[in-house]
């Protein structure tokens, strides 16, 4: 499972800079949300179901993840609360990493 300071810094609002009041400034520690998501990317990168890189690319490992994610991490997420589903899996947490790189979908699909 993953060091509650990089689950939390995942789970971070952040708000778009162009909706944020000039006198506004993000309430996340820029530092210590950086030193975490390097310590997360570390984690990734050295962990073993990503040997030679198969959480980067198409592969078995990949959709293993995307399917744990959408099939059972998600919905656990949704019906009880993140408190109550638990952390995921390092692969899981890759996924959800990826899919909230794109916040318009990642708010869509949270909503269906």
């Amino acid at each position: 499972s993953l060091a509650p300071c990089v689950m939390r810094a995942m789970r971070a609002p952040i708000t778009p800079a162009e909706n944020r009041p000039p006198d506004v400034f993000p309430s996340v520690d820029l530092v210590h949300t950086a030193t975490a998501l390097r310590s997360f990317l570390r984690q990734v990168h050295v962990h073993p179901r990503n040997r030679d890189g198969r959480l980067y690319a198409r592969t078995r490992a990949l959709e293993d993840a995307e399917a744990a994610y959408a099939w059972d991490f998600m919905p656990r997420v949704a019906a009880a609360g993140y408190e109550v589903a638990g952390p995921p899996t390092l692969e899981v947490a890759w996924i959800w990493f990826l899919h909230r790189l794109s916040p318009v979908v990642y708010a869509r699909d949270c909503r269906e």
